[in-house]
């Protein structure tokens, strides 16, 4: 028996499935309502088949662009899991919906691709199938049928299954992009319409402040975590790069005659349905090659968030002078652009400042920190992290100024943002480190020191 919850999280929704025995669909050959625009040449399918299935995902190793594990992305913000998520917060900028979304896609993959975890039984309880089969057009695997009308020919035994495009979307909706509906991967969703951006930007929250776009690279090495690979009839998710190489999870099989050796071998998991290959073996094989896919990567709004850290003194302050000239800090913690989330006063922080959605604005941003309370000398540590660009900045506090540094922090770097040739926001960060002249660190109106 299968059961799904959802947990809504700020746009994000995310299903679990609980339950030992669950059912799945997926994509092999492709999906929608045209079969042809998911499927490969009989030559590319027997070529996939012969690759060698890799592990599953390790989520505490698999690493994002910004260095966050998957796992470590699963424990902030929930994911599936047979335990109440107990942690979960809600994301804040597009970097966390970018990140909750792909730790969310490639934990559901991660199932989809587990057979202990996919054993379907029937009334009596008996097992008919264990893992999730290939079938072509297998959008759903909840559905047991076979797949005679979406070109597997004379297949014609009932399976659970799923296609490459049906396992891409499946993944997709649970991890929260709930714009791709059942109806829609099952009529016009396929390997084609998956590959081309304006079909997930058609969908994207704009809560989330992601877009999909193309991506131009030499080497599979360049590629990232939770990348869209498509060839023409064929999809698929990276998953992990390890040694310059991807383990990409997708559904393959080949298209069977008249319940002949094919379609046995999709119906019983001859390295076929949804599994983990590498991309290196899919791309160049010794007597065929699929070539360099195409890739589409999930790229953030600009836009930056800052961090501060120290040691066991009590306070440390963050300051940030916004390019209007709003001075956030803890005696005025919203700013036109962005906000201050909390004053820690009792050691190690963090303390941050997040911008707002949509309130991002061009020119300079002055990042300090002031060493407001405490006994000796205090190290301080600023994360300034953009896009997939993080910099960390270490100074040493030698005593503690109280409200006398609030009009005069010490100065850890700027955040430049500004607007590239191409009309896109470019967010840049500068050391700055001193204490600046023409301090631009005015104190508001009504400003009241802790002491």
């Amino acid at each position: 028996m299968t059961k799904l919850t959802r947990r809504r999280f700020a746009g994000l929704t995310i299903c679990a499935i609980t339950g030992s025995v669950v059912s799945i669909q997926g994509c092999g050959g492709g999906g929608g309502s045209k079969d042809s625009q998911d499927q490969l040449s009989s030559q590319s399918e027997s070529a996939i088949s012969s690759i060698p299935t890799e592990a599953k995902i390790n989520l505490s190793t698999a690493q994002l662009a910004d260095s966050r594990t998957l796992q470590a992305v699963i424990d902030k913000f929930g994911t599936i899991r047979s335990v109440p998520q107990t942690r979960a917060e809600s994301p804040l900028t597009p970097l966390d919906f970018k990140a909750a979304f792909i730790a969310n896609m490639i934990a559901i993959a991660n199932q989809l691709t587990d057979d202990s975890r996919n054993v379907f039984t029937d009334s009596q309880g008996t097992v008919y199938q264990r893992g999730i089969h290939y079938g072509l057009g297998a959008k759903d695997y909840t559905i047991r049928e076979n797949y005679t009308t979406h070109g597997m020919s004379q297949c014609t035994t009932k399976i659970h299954a799923l296609d490459c495009s049906g396992l891409v979307t499946w993944c997709a909706r649970g991890a929260g992009l709930s714009g791709f509906t059942l109806e829609q991967s099952k009529s016009t969703l396929n390997a084609t319409t998956l590959g081309i951006p304006k079909t997930w930007n058609d969908v994207l929250p704009s809560s989330w402040r992601l877009t999909m776009e193309p991506v131009s690279y030499g080497d599979v090495s360049e590629l990232e975590v939770g990348d869209i690979v498509c060839w023409p009839g064929h999809i698929g998710i990276v998953g992990d790069i390890i040694n310059g190489d991807c383990r990409i999870v997708q559904s393959n099989g080949v298209r069977g005659d008249f319940d002949g050796p094919e379609c046995s071998k999709n119906v019983n998991r001859q390295r076929r349905g949804p599994r983990y290959v590498s991309l290196n073996k899919m791309i160049s094989g010794t007597n065929w090659k699929l070539g360099q896919p195409k890739v589409l990567r999930l790229v953030a709004e600009a836009e930056f968030t800052v961090e501060l850290n120290w040691g066991a003194q009590p306070d440390v302050d963050l300051h940030v002078t916004e390019p209007n000239g709003a001075h956030v800090f803890y005696g005025a913690k919203n700013g036109q652009v962005g906000f201050l989330d909390v004053d820690d006063l009792s050691s190690f922080g963090p303390e941050h400042y997040f911008v707002r959605e949509g309130q991002l604005q061009d020119g300079n941003y002055i990042v300090g920190v002031n060493y407001y309370r405490g006994t000796g000398p205090e190290t301080a540590v600023l994360t300034i992290t953009t896009g997939t660009v993080t910099k960390n900045f270490t100074t040493v506090l030698p005593s503690a100024l109280g409200s006398a540094g609030d009009k005069n922090p010490k100065v850890i770097a700027t955040v430049k943002v500004e607007q590239t040739s191409s009309g896109k926001r470019q967010v840049s960060i500068v050391s700055a480190t001193g204490r600046l002249v023409g301090n631009p660190f005015a104190l508001p109106p009504g400003y009241e020191p802790k002491d």
